[in-house]
């Protein structure tokens, strides 16, 4: 068989990849490394089906760019991941377009990791050394050999799939349901290789996809209501719901939520009744910015008021959309698109801006960063809120919006005015000082020093 060396050639540069991906992500080659091994050994014979197809010259030309971009994409994942500790989706590589302003971040974490991204394009440059060396030759291949290696292509996927219907099937991450049902990209690149799980990624997000878990739905014991005990009830007809819904999803949806326990009102019920809300959601704030000399106004709100031990923050792909979506809806974001988005144009009654709309309050929304990054505008519309004000709409009218990050301070200074004085009003603050870097090199830093005795005090 001609081209056998190239093929082993690819064999190997796949397997190598994955296997360092791993290590490198994971820190340790991954315990499934036979079954990734085998779910990615198509791909490999695959590329090597690509370049054995065409004249010599083209088929050098494709499989330089075949391997260049293969150790581009795993690198591109390897920092993206020690960025986010998350599997980059294709869904946020087409709606992202902001790579230019963390381009900073970029580089700095390239640096922190060369040694890993050197190993990852090692293959490329073992392949200039073997083409020079005539040890590759990338000629064309015959009919005959185009079909055994696509009926091998074939029989391994099928053996894959096998394995992946009998083994591990149990529970909700089992290889069958990540391979089928559910999206983790984290969890399936961990399983199943990354290479497998870009694949079913991208093919997700060409043909759609919708998970599928089973929700467990069981009736409200007996007595577990009590009579004299009150309750936090909303009225909603969940007997009408479900007789006049057909998605068997919302159906079971309306059926598990009308089974649950209501939690019981308690001394705090009621507490802030008719009083005014600003809420923020602190960019990347840490506890180490909450001190009484220097954010006073944050410190009170700390040391006087509720402080819950027991409180965790998840890590999801999409960032600060995800940590905004789950602060505004009480949602775990699903991964692979940006929950954030995907609510445009919803029913959102249990937004904040919708139910102090029904009690008759005013409504405003400020970001001090560009208005449409993360389709933010749509998604706030969606929300309900009157109003919203960032860089884009008219902040930079206000404020400058040109330093990098823009300043939380400012942004409240210059935007207070529109509705302090009115007598409901609830207010949604995005805020972009915390925003990585994490260093004193950045401008904003020495401005923040000369505002040390002035910083969040603007509501004291």
């Amino acid at each position: 068989m001609k081209n056998l060396k190239e093929l082993i050639y690819w064999i190997i540069f796949i397997t190598y990849e994955e296997l360092l991906f791993s290590t490198l992500v994971f820190g340790s080659i991954s315990s499934n490394a036979l079954w990734i091994i085998l779910l990615s050994m198509p791909f490999a014979i695959g590329i090597n089906i690509l370049t054995s197809l065409f004249p010599k010259k083209v088929n050098i030309v494709i499989s330089y760019i075949s391997t260049f971009g293969v150790c581009f994409i795993v690198g591109a994942q390897l920092i993206y991941y020690k960025i986010y500790e998350a599997i980059i989706s294709f869904y946020s590589i087409i709606n992202g377009g902001q790579v230019t302003e963390f381009i900073t971040t970029i580089l700095e974490k390239i640096g922190q990791n060369w040694v890993g991204v050197l190993l990852i394009f090692i293959p490329f440059i073992l392949l200039i050394i073997l083409h020079a060396t005539k040890i590759l030759k990338f000629e064309r291949n015959s009919k005959l050999e185009i079909f055994i290696k696509i009926i091998s292509v074939i029989i391994i996927h099928i053996a894959g799939i096998i394995c992946i219907n009998t083994i591990q099937t149990a529970g909700i991450y089992s290889n069958k349901n990540l391979y089928y049902n559910i999206h983790v990209p984290k969890v399936a690149t961990n399983r199943m290789g990354l290479y497998t799980a870009m694949r079913l990624d991208l093919k997700r997000l060409i043909f759609g996809f919708e998970e599928k878990v089973a929700i467990e739905v069981t009736t409200i014991p007996e007595n577990a209501i009590k009579e004299e005990k009150k309750y936090n009830i909303t009225e909603i007809d969940f007997d009408a719901l479900i007789a006049n819904e057909t998605d068997e999803n919302i159906k079971t949806m309306h059926e598990y939520f009308s089974n649950q326990i209501p939690s019981e009102q308690n001394e705090y019920t009621g507490m802030f009744k008719g009083k005014n809300l600003i809420v923020f959601v602190a960019e990347a704030l840490s506890d180490v910015a909450i001190r009484e000399d220097v954010t006073p106004n944050l410190y009170k709100l700390y040391s006087e008021g509720f402080q819950f031990d027991n409180f965790y923050t998840p890590l999801f792909p999409v960032s600060t959309a995800d940590g905004e979506y789950m602060t505004d809806t009480s949602l775990i974001p699903k991964e692979g698109v940006w929950s954030i988005y995907r609510i445009k144009d919803h029913y959102m009654p249990y937004s904040y801006a919708n139910v102090f709309e029904r009690l008759g309050y005013s409504s405003n929304s400020y970001h001090n960063h560009t208005a449409t990054y993360y389709h933010r505008d749509e998604y706030l519309e969606t929300m309900g809120y009157n109003s919203y004000l960032a860089t884009g709409t008219g902040l930079e009218d206000r404020m400058d919006t040109k330093l990098w990050p823009n300043s939380d301070y400012e942004m409240i200074d210059v935007t207070v005015q529109d509705y302090i004085n009115n007598d409901k009003f609830l207010v949604y603050y995005m805020t972009v000082s915390g925003h990585l870097n994490y260093t004193t090199n950045r401008k904003l830093y020495g401005k923040q020093k000369l505002e040390t005795s002035k910083r969040l005090t603007i509501f004291t």
